[in-house]
């Protein structure tokens, strides 16, 4: 008595699967009357660890940019671009930037991750190439301005500071799922982008030349 009504999900209920989860609510008064439904909502459930299985992180010393091109089925109800972007990334998308700093949070990058949630559905071109671009720069993992302080650290941060590592994941109108493109697929490529230096406090040096020769077009940005 006195308490509010709450409405959890069952702990002994099926695990919800990745993927977005929409729903109306509608009463039935006690004369037997529906109300109008009320207006959806939604719920998006993320990745869980085994759905990045074959999902490997991509990096180099010497290329900072990375880009793919893919192809979208008609009919897809949903679109999201799971992403890990270290230390600092940019991404686009058709053109289009998804973001503006990062797609991790900062974290003790040897032990924990995290990954951006991004919806891409509005963005996608059906029937003919779309085009997915990341940028990195080494940010918090520039080792000649960060040291690392613990030493058993090293090897499990890995040697390589700008990694990516990447899932487009559609949901189609039959329900199924399906990765559109992902880190590892073998149609990702990579090379030395404009942006020639990166700092977290001494900013960056950006070469227009080198923008300039790899261009635009989804052939052009990268070569393997």
């Amino acid at each position: 008595p006195g308490s509010q009504p709450r409405m959890r999900y069952p702990p002994d209920a099926p695990r919800l699967e990745p993927g977005t989860y929409v729903w109306q609510v509608a009463t039935r008064e006690a004369d037997g009357r529906i109300s109008p439904p009320s207006a959806p909502s939604a719920l998006h459930v993320a990745l869980g660890h085994g759905e990045w299985d074959g999902v490997p992180w991509l990096g180099s010393a010497s290329k900072n940019v990375y880009s793919t091109t893919f192809d979208c089925p008609a009919g897809a109800v949903t679109s999201v671009l799971y992403i890990c972007g270290l230390g600092y990334s940019r991404v686009e998308l058709n053109g289009h930037v998804l973001n503006t700093l990062t797609t991790a949070p900062w974290t003790q990058y040897a032990y924990v991750n995290g990954f951006s949630t991004l919806d891409v559905k509005d963005l996608l071109l059906v029937g003919e190439p779309n085009r997915l671009v990341v940028s990195l720069g080494r940010g918090w993992r520039d080792r000649t301005a960060f040291r690392i302080l613990k030493g058993d650290d090293v090897a499990s941060d890995g040697k390589v500071e700008r990694v990516v590592r990447a899932k487009l994941v559609a949901t189609l109108s039959t329900g199924d799922s399906v990765a559109l493109s992902h880190t590892g697929d073998g149609k990702w490529h990579a090379a030395a982008g404009p942006t020639t230096a990166d700092s977290v406090y001494n900013g960056e040096e950006y070469d227009a030349r080198v923008a300039e020769r790899l261009g635009d077009g989804p052939h052009n940005a990268i070569s393997p």
